[in-house]
């Protein structure tokens, strides 16, 4: 059985360093939490940040972004952006907290 750090000829542009492994792992242990485990997004980032501040700046951000961008106020492409912005911070935190960039 390979080891998933050999070369994947299906991902050819795929960083085989520590960095996106534990990314990837990070982003499957959310989707597994949200998806099987029927977690919603308030109850995956229990314990690791206040979500009423990571909302409210999240809302901040997607609103200048798409301001600055020059694109419609619709309400899906906020929801969409926002959701994004708040998974980032979340999929960082816990980058972090599984050890981050080592060198």
């Amino acid at each position: 059985m390979p080891s998933p750090f050999d070369d994947d000829e299906r991902f050819p542009e795929r960083p085989d360093v520590p960095d996106f492994w534990r990314l990837s792992d990070v982003v499957l242990q959310f989707d597994g939490a949200s998806g099987e485990g029927n977690k919603t997004l308030e109850q995956v980032a229990e314990g690791r940040i206040d979500m009423n501040a990571l909302g409210y700046m999240g809302a901040q951000r997607v609103a200048m972004l798409v301001a600055r961008a020059g694109l419609p106020h619709n309400p899906e492409l906020l929801a969409a952006l926002h959701t994004v912005f708040t998974t980032s911070v979340l999929t960082g935190i816990e980058f972090e907290r599984k050890g981050g960039h080592r060198a």
